[in-house]
C-alpha cells in the first residue's frame, strides 16, 4: 500500500493535494507535513506488529524538497528505530524528476538507506527526459509508472510497445515493476500478458481511510483471498519472481518467451537449455537466435506456425533445420499463444 495525505476544512471539505502541496513546497512546510507522514505510517506499523498482524510493506512519500535534507537518512533511522519497525516494511517514494539534479548527493543518500534496509522506489519513472540515465546511474529497489503514459498518445499500441519493452529491460536487471493508474480490466490483463507483477489502482481499490484497509488487510477471508491470488501470480511463467523460476531454469528443454508481430520477433527471456541447445555464452547473444540460421524455406515454415498461433490465439508447431557452426539439427518448435501486447504477441 501507498501512504497518501489528505487535508479536511473545517466544514469537512476535502482540500485537494493539488492546491496545497505546491505551496507546502514554496514555503518550506512541505518538510513538516513529510515527516508527519512518516511517523504516523511508522505508528501504524507499530499498531499492527502490536496486534499480531503480518501487515505488507506500506511506501511513503519523500517531497523533492525533502530529498535535499542533509538529516534525511538521520531522521528516517530515528523514526525506525524509535518505533522498533523492520525497515523493509517502511519504504521510500521518490520522484524521477527529484533525481535529475545533485545526483551524486541524492546517490550517497539512497546508498545510506540502501544500507540501512530500506528500500527505495522510483516514482513516475519515465517521465523525465532521462530516465535511462537515471536508471544507469542511481540503483533503485523498484520503478514505478504511471498508466497515464499510455492516454497521452495518439497511437496507444506504440505506447503500449514502449511499455512492455520497459517491462522486459526491468526483468532483464531484475527489478521489479510497479504499474500505477490501473483503473480498468484491460488494463490489468494486458500488464500481466507483459509479464508486470504489480499493479495499483483504482480497478482494486481507491484510496481509504487506515480503519477500512485494516478491515481488507487483516480479515482471515481477505488474507486467504490474498494468499490464494499470491500463489496464481506466482505461477505466471513470464514472473522473474515465480514459484516456477527454478522449474522454468532447469528444464531439460529449451523454452522461450518471445514477441512476435509483423516487424519480427525479440525474446523477453529465455531458460538455460536454450543457451545449452544453441551454444550461446550470453543474454547478447540470443536476440533472433530463433530464426537465424535458417534457410529462407525453413523460414517461412517457422513463420507460417507463429502466425497459425496468432490466428488461433492457442497454439502452432513445426519442425526446421538449424545450422549452428558447422553442425545441422532439427529443431521442433512447439508455440503456446499468451497474450497480445498492442500490435505484437506474446507466444
Amino acid at each position: 500500500a501507498e501512504v497518501l495525505v489528505r487535508w479536511f476544512d473545517s466544514n469537512k471539505k476535502m482540500i485537494s493535494p493539488g492546491d496545497f502541496i505546491p505551496i507546502f513546497e514554496r514555503n518550506g512546510f512541505i518538510m513538516n507535513l513529510d515527516y508527519y507522514v512518516w511517523e504516523k505510517s511508522c505508528q501504524l506499523i507499530r499498531k499492527w506488529l502490536d496486534e499480531g498482524h503480518n501487515p505488507m510493506p506500506i511506501s511513503v512519500n519523500i517531497s523533492r524538497v525533502s530529498v535535499y535534507n542533509p538529516r534525511l537518512v538521520e531522521l528516517l533511522c530515528g523514526l525506525v528505530e524509535k518505533y522498533q519497525i523492520p525497515s523493509n516494511l517502511f519504504q521510500l517514494e521518490l520522484t524521477e524528476s527529484a533525481y535529475t539534479t545533485n545526483q551524486s548527493s541524492i546517490k550517497a543518500m539512497m546508498e545510506a538507506l540502501q544500507e540501512k534496509g530500506f528500500k527505495v522506489l522510483m516514482d513516475d519513472f519515465g517521465s523525465g527526459y532521462s530516465s535511462l540515465n537515471v536508471l544507469k546511474d542511481l540503483k533503485v529497489d523498484v520503478l514505478k509508472i504511471d498508466m497515464r503514459f499510455l492516454e497521452d498518445t495518439e497511437n496507444e499500441a506504440r505506447g503500449e510497445n514502449i511499455l512492455a519493452a520497459v517491462v522486459r529491460m526491468a526483468k532483464w536487471l531484475s527489478l521489479p515493476i510497479v504499474a500505477e493508474g490501473v483503473e480498468r480490466n484491460e488494463q490489468v490483463l494486458f500488464l500481466k500478458g507483459i509479464g508486470c507483477e504489480y499493479v495499483q489502482g483504482y480497478y482494486f481499490a481507491r484510496p481509504m481511510p487506515v480503519a477500512e484497509y485494516e478491515k481488507l488487510a487483516f480479515a482471515s477471508e481477505q488474507k486467504e483471498a490474498f494468499s490464494h491470488d499470491l500463489q496464481k501470480e506466482k505461477g505466471d511463467i513470464l514472473n522473474n519472481n515465480s514459484q516456477l523460476e527454478l522449474l522454468f531454469s532447469n528444464m531439460a528443454q529449451a523454452v522461450a518467451v518471445l514477441e512476435y508481430g509483423e516487424d519480427g520477433m525479440d525474446l523477453v527471456r529465455v531458460n538455460d537449455a536454450y543457451f545449452d541447445l544453441f551454444g550461446f555464452g550470453d543474454v547478447d547473444d540470443i536476440q533472433g537466435s530463433l530464426d537465424a540460421s535458417l534457410t529462407d524455406g525453413d523460414k517461412e515454415i517457422l513463420y507460417a506456425a507463429f502466425e497459425a498461433a496468432v490466428e488461433s490465439e492457442e497454439s502452432g508447431e513445426c519442425e526446421v533445420l538449424r545450422h549452428i557452426g558447422d553442425r545441422e539439427i532439427w529443431i521442433s518448435v512447439k508455440l503456446k499463444y499468451i497474450s497480445p501486447v498492442g500490435k505484437r504477441h506474446i507466444i
